[in-house]
């Protein structure tokens, strides 16, 4: 049984994520961004401001909404969530002087909270339809 993908996602964007030649997009919602440490802090500040209060990081999205790993990059890379990255890069310099940037270990994602919060409801609601127990958020809060 396939789920419907028609929920709500988040409408408007940054502007620096609109048009900006920074922006890579890996997937249909996913933006990535490459910079120093120093402007992963002016990226942050603008999704914050942008989003107050509902991002979360996409390491957390598996276990908040109760599916794999694998099915949340597959529905990430399917345009299913917006998710926001950041690549931080250092400056090296060659034998002949001219600099060269490359990419480090330390990526930065983001997810839309609101977006999985509506997964997460149309899990349970097909769980309910189908008799199969799944907790609801409630339970979950309850068990810690």
């Amino acid at each position: 049984m396939r789920m419907d993908d028609d929920f709500p996602y988040v409408d408007h964007l940054p502007k620096l994520f609109r048009k900006s030649p920074l922006i890579k997009r890996e997937g249909i919602r996913w933006y990535t961004q490459r910079g120093s440490r120093q402007e992963f802090f002016h990226w942050y500040r603008i999704l914050s401001e942008a989003y107050p209060g509902n991002i979360i990081p996409y390491q957390y999205v598996p276990e908040f909404i109760g599916v794999s790993r694998a099915s949340v990059h597959k529905r990430a890379k399917n345009g299913g969530l917006t998710i926001f990255s950041f690549v931080v890069t250092e400056q090296k310099y060659t034998i002949l002087g001219s600099r060269k940037d490359r990419d480090t270990k330390k990526r930065y994602d983001l997810a839309i909270l609101s977006e999985c919060m509506e997964w997460y409801s149309r899990l349970l609601d097909r769980a309910n339809r189908s008799e199969i127990d799944y907790p609801s958020l409630d339970e979950m809060d309850q068990e810690d």
